[in-house]
């Protein structure tokens, strides 16, 4: 087959439909049978209404990106309220059969957030509305057309395949993490104008706006970028390979709140002895040259579970619990013991820890029935008392309760 040919052109965007066929609205849909080109227009409301500007889609977009997450445009939503439609990214169409109207190949979620904001705008008060040079980026977009001309339609499903191949698995590669990180730390500073970093939430909302991502993504990014920094001037052997693992870490909740790594609110800088604590706990130097068996942490997903470890050794409630928790990270740190040993082992003793607490409640509530002193101090009822006693202590001391 030859190459696709595609043509720029300027199409109205209420003439660019979404597809019904993609493989994730058919995901959210449960469609197995792909929507012909005349029944396209008929479900186009359904679909705009599946995206969501607002952030009750946002947890599930960091769980499943390629369903839920997918229909959250909140950040494209913001970025064209304050910059409009960039094309640098094109979307691809098709025509479609018998008809004036396009089909968005490759762009559904820019094209959902463009009408859903082209909607707002017509319902806001009076001066509200969109600045005239915004509006205009929305209501008409530069697009590649798939030429379809003289095509059945096994030939057209076969040239959009080969689009989507060259948009997904070609020549637009993602960025890898620390270039990304990069990225987004330089266009932080442009908009910040400081030679050293401060933290300003207003910036993090810019470059968000900017770069159509969250302001959450571009705190991480920047948090993850300078403890890089901090770490590779200790010259203690990190890698840009590393950075996923360094990532995971200084964004832990537990490891962070239970200031196992200590991190600057103003600046994100780690202190001296969070630094030397990630480098034992990541093993930089040496980390490429180990065993699978002989890493502390073998892959940025042990930090949750080595992050509840950390969280019960530094707070755990009882202080059985906290200490036991403690000498286990001791060994884990050391090289003594492996992660996931330690966290059976702790998992274990917590279970063991409740079914004594429920023991210990049951036999409080059995002595409070059963008061030694309503027993006589004669015969039986006096054997019955000592026996009494003598259980209910020697439980307490088998249990240590």
């Amino acid at each position: 087959m030859a190459n696709p040919r595609l043509d720029e052109k300027r199409i109205s965007i209420h003439d660019l439909m979404l597809d019904p066929s993609n493989p994730r609205f058919v995901d959210g849909f449960g469609q197995e049978v792909a929507v012909e080109d005349s029944g396209v227009e008929a479900v186009q409301e359904e679909l705009l209404r599946r995206f969501k500007v607002g952030s009750e889609l946002e947890e599930a977009a960091d769980e499943d990106e390629d369903r839920e997450g997918f229909f959250a445009i909140k950040e494209l939503h913001a970025s064209m309220t304050s910059i409009g439609f960039v094309p640098i990214d094109r979307v691809v169409v098709r025509e479609l059969e018998r008809s004036s109207k396009f089909l968005v190949i490759e762009g559904n979620r820019r094209v959902s957030a463009a009408k859903t904001l082209l909607r707002e705008d017509a319902e806001a008060l009076p001066g509200k509305e969109l600045p005239n040079e915004i509006r205009e980026t929305l209501e008409e977009i530069l697009v590649l057309v798939i030429d379809t001309e003289g095509m059945d339609r096994g030939d057209i499903e076969k040239e959009v395949g080969v689009i989507l191949g060259l948009r997904h698995f070609g020549s637009v590669l993602p960025w890898r993490p620390l270039p990304r990180a990069h990225s987004i730390y330089t266009q932080y500073m442009s908009v910040t104008d400081g030679t050293d970093f401060r933290v300003a939430p207003k910036a993090f909302r810019d470059v968000a706006h900017r770069l159509s991502i969250s302001a959450a993504e571009v705190r991480r990014a920047i948090r993850t970028y300078i403890a890089y920094n901090q770490l590779r001037d200790e010259d203690g052997g990190v890698l840009p390979s590393h950075y996923s693992l360094i990532e995971a870490a200084v964004t832990d909740r537990r490891l962070i709140g239970h200031s196992y790594l200590e991190v600057s609110d103003g600046t994100y800088e780690l202190s001296e002895p969070s630094l030397q604590r990630l480098n034992k706990i990541c093993q930089f130097a040496a980390r490429d040259q180990l065993a699978a068996d002989k890493k502390i942490l073998a892959d940025p997903k042990a930090i949750k579970p080595f992050g509840r470890l950390v969280a019960d050794a530094k707070g755990g409630d009882p202080e059985a619990i906290r200490g036991f928790a403690t000498n286990l990270l001791i060994d884990v740190e050391d090289g003594n013991r492996s992660l996931e040993d330690a966290v059976d082992h702790l998992t274990t003793f917590k279970k063991a820890r409740k079914w004594v607490g429920a023991l210990e409640e049951l036999l409080d509530q059995q002595e409070k029935k059963l008061v030694l002193g309503d027993y006589s101090g004669t015969g039986n009822d006096l054997l019955q008392k000592h026996g009494l006693d003598r259980v209910l202590r020697n439980y307490r001391i088998l249990l240590k309760i």
